[in-house]
């Protein structure tokens, strides 16, 4: 082995063979660099999604949808009875209801996380769903 190195017999073979030791370290960078990009991709829609629901939670507004939406969904068909609902009640209703769908709309087009978005509200917009689709 010395004497292959000494005499420089054997570097030919290792020229020849450095293209594909080049190659294989420029995969591996590759495979590291995708990862990296991947793992913060997820990260990235994990805070979308909780920076998102923090936002509706903390805000006065968004609390006060969701209550009048649970004390009115059950009475709303399609458009409200002037005698049911005021106009302002079925805005404030379909307000709620856009939220949930901007949630959904998010997820389903990868801005938002799925398992954050089912952990945090999981319980939320199924039951919205149901309050709407039972009218």
């Amino acid at each position: 082995m010395v004497r292959c190195l000494t005499d420089f017999s054997c570097w030919e073979t290792i020229a020849k063979l450095a293209p594909l030791g080049t190659a294989l370290i420029v995969l591996i960078a590759a495979i590291i660099a995708l990862g990296a990009m991947w793992v913060q991709m997820h990260i990235a829609r994990r805070r979308a999604s909780i920076d998102f629901f923090l936002k509706t939670e903390m805000h006065k507004t968004v609390i006060d949808l969701y209550n009048k939406f649970k004390a009115n969904a059950s009475s709303i068909a399609f458009v409200p009875d002037p005698s049911d609902l005021t106009r302002g009640d079925y805005d404030d209703i379909r307000a709620f209801l856009n939220i949930c769908e901007l949630i959904a709309v998010g997820v389903n087009k990868g801005a938002f996380s799925k398992s954050v978005s089912e952990a945090y509200w999981g319980d939320v917009i199924p039951e919205t769903y149901q309050c709407e689709a039972v009218d």
